[in-house]
């Protein structure tokens, strides 16, 4: 029976309610950093006395507040992923190659890639159903204004944009993951996929009118 077994995963991921200041704020940010430090150097399989060591929390408080490693790890992931933001100037491609530019550096993060590598490995559907679940606030974000463009026909209306998110977020979570070995001359893959997303994101008229200036300037 996995721990994470009767959690309400896209519940918890959305219940993120404004955090109190003060001891409070605290001693949660102590324990989702350890607990973030632990997945890096243990996995998800670590031992939650260790959290109280990490932390310096006492294990009383932990144990109250977070009673099993499925809440302690749902810490851990609200406050990583609170660390991405999205912010929107209302052209489209401008936003989408921001977003794709920050989510690239997000993905390097050491704390991301031990969750995306133990995602990966684990071999736990609970914990990336967990991990999906506290993501799915992010992806909404990124979708946003992709889908306001499509709405408004600033691309093409036929776009599916849940496919556009899910090519780009696989693409940059692999490349980042391999960053050591793909940090070669020439493009990166992500940056040729944008620029091929870009293109045929824009509806049909658009892409003719560019195609006709690029032969006018021959």
């Amino acid at each position: 029976m996995g721990v994470w077994e009767n959690d309400s995963l896209t519940e918890q991921a959305s219940a993120k309610k404004a955090r109190p200041g003060g001891r409070t704020e605290r001693v949660r940010k102590a324990v989702a950093d350890a607990v973030i430090d632990l997945i890096r150097e243990e996995g998800i399989e670590f031992e939650i006395q260790a959290v109280t060591q990490r932390s310096g929390v006492g294990r009383a408080t932990i144990f109250r507040r977070w009673p099993d490693r499925a809440s302690l790890i749902g810490e851990a992931l609200a406050e990583h992923t609170s660390h991405f933001e999205v912010h929107l100037t209302g052209d489209w491609e401008q936003d989408f190659r921001r977003i794709a530019a920050d989510l690239r550096v997000f993905f390097r993060a050491p704390a991301e890639q031990a969750f995306n590598r133990t995602m990966l490995s684990a071999n736990s559907a609970e914990f990336n159903a967990q991990m999906l679940a506290y993501w799915e606030p992010v992806i909404n974000k990124i979708k946003a204004p992709l889908e306001a463009a499509r709405l408004t026909g600033a691309i093409d209306e036929s776009t599916d944009v849940e496919a556009v998110v899910q090519m780009l977020t696989c693409t940059l979570t692999i490349e980042s993951l391999v960053a050591e070995f793909h940090d070669l001359a020439g493009p990166r893959l992500s940056d040729v996929l944008i620029d091929q997303l870009c293109r045929g994101l824009r509806p049909p008229e658009k892409q003719q009118s560019k195609s006709d200036k690029a032969r006018a300037h021959r």
